[in-house]
């Protein structure tokens, strides 16, 4: 725990009460992690994908440059493609011919199993019936391609019928996603091309308006269950005031800017939806909110995001006196607001027992046991 040097005149010397630093790729030993089964992948430091066992965090890497790009959490997901990387079993071919070679080259999980596609004629596909979808619902495909040489034109879909999207794959192993709305209970997701060999591994269906990352399976669907972070007991009580205090948190969230899910950064509450306060990326924007007897608190307008972007929210908390600041903008401010609620935890990437939950990365979370000023709320997040 780092001893704070207060002086709310001078931002340099207003030290954090509690900091976490996740892009170290290290896990404070007062944060607790659950994840049931060993069903959850990411991205790790050599730039693989790589199997994350039960109850341990997931520090996430961008697979070109290698930087950590925080703690992965993300909701419960199930992947409806059986045999997500075998393309020779329950994958068949529709028009044109398609040959599979199994396990012909090394994989993203830096193992010599993604196959070759030799697609042959015109639009030659190789698709996968999927029955039990939802009509009208959102799905999501995911695959990761690429090519011997030059550039191909390749497309995924068909969630929605004769739908597909070209997809411009190069020699580079590249993930590919696409979002459509089922149009049938049955449909026939699948991958096409003219007269081209494509290398594919890890394909993936999902419920949701946009990719999480990968489910392998077998010979069924498979499901990864929600992780669930969170500091408790004096862990959370040793640097928690409830009169007054500032959260900053930086982060990304995978959900586009648009999407009604509210995705929480961080919440400090009492494990119920009454009384909290908490970062969030809103329907359209980076905000905050203060709850209180189940009654919101704030009403700031927030600031836009964009999915897949890290951006560092701040938002300080006094009796009729709390403020927001996104990314060094302007500060918005409110002064009718209650406070002094005892809370019992804070959760990390979600509101309380994995509700509301990021889909996406927290880079860190920052406490200060004062209201810090507008001026050092601006500086902070710049």
């Amino acid at each position: 725990m780092i001893t704070p040097a207060y002086s709310p005149t001078a931002t340099e010397r207003v030290l954090p009460h509690m900091a976490l630093d996740f892009t170290t790729a290290a896990l404070d030993s007062r944060v607790t992690v659950t994840r049931a089964l060993n069903t959850a992948t990411a991205v790790n430091s050599s730039g693989f994908v790589a199997i994350v066992n039960a109850n341990l965090p997931r520090f996430d890497y961008d697979p070109s440059t290698l930087q950590c790009k925080g703690l992965l959490i993300e909701e419960t997901r199930s992947n409806l493609f059986l045999q997500s990387s075998n393309f020779s079993t329950s994958w068949v071919t529709d028009t044109g011919a398609c040959t599979v070679t199994s396990d012909d080259v090394i994989s993203p999980d830096d193992t010599q199993n993604a196959d070759k596609l030799a697609f042959v004629g015109t639009n030659a596909n190789r698709y996968q019936t999927v029955a039990g979808l939802t009509i009208g619902a959102s799905y999501t495909m995911t695959v990761w391609l690429r090519v011997a040489s030059g550039t191909a034109s390749v497309s995924i879909g068909n969630i929605n019928a004769g739908v597909n999207v070209a997809q411009t794959v190069t020699t580079t192993w590249q993930r590919f996603t696409v979002t459509q709305t089922a149009s049938a209970a049955t449909r026939y997701p699948q991958i096409t091309a003219t007269n081209v060999d494509v290398f594919a591994w890890g394909a993936q269906l999902e419920t949701g308006a946009f990719p999480t990352s990968y489910i392998p399976t077998t010979t069924t669907s498979v499901t990864r269950n929600a992780d669930v972070v969170s500091m408790t007991g004096t862990n959370f009580s040793d640097w928690y005031n409830a009169s007054e205090g500032t959260f900053v948190a930086s982060g990304d969230t995978l959900k586009p800017s648009g999407t009604a899910q509210t995705a929480n950064l961080n919440s400090a509450n009492d494990d119920t939806f009454s009384n909290f306060v908490s970062l969030r990326f809103g329907t359209s924007v980076a905000t905050g909110r203060i709850q209180a007897g189940g009654v919101s608190q704030t009403a700031f307008a927030g600031t836009a995001y964009t999915a897949n972007t890290p951006i560092t929210l701040a938002m300080a908390y006094q009796l009729n006196n709390s403020a927001l600041c996104v990314a060094g903008g302007a500060v918005a401010t409110d002064a009718s607001v209650t406070v002094g609620l005892t809370m019992t935890q804070m959760n990390i990437g979600a509101r309380n027992a994995g509700l509301e939950p990021l889909n996406g990365h927290v880079q860190s979370i920052r406490y200060f046991p004062i209201r810090l000023t507008n001026e050092q709320l601006q500086a902070i997040t710049t």
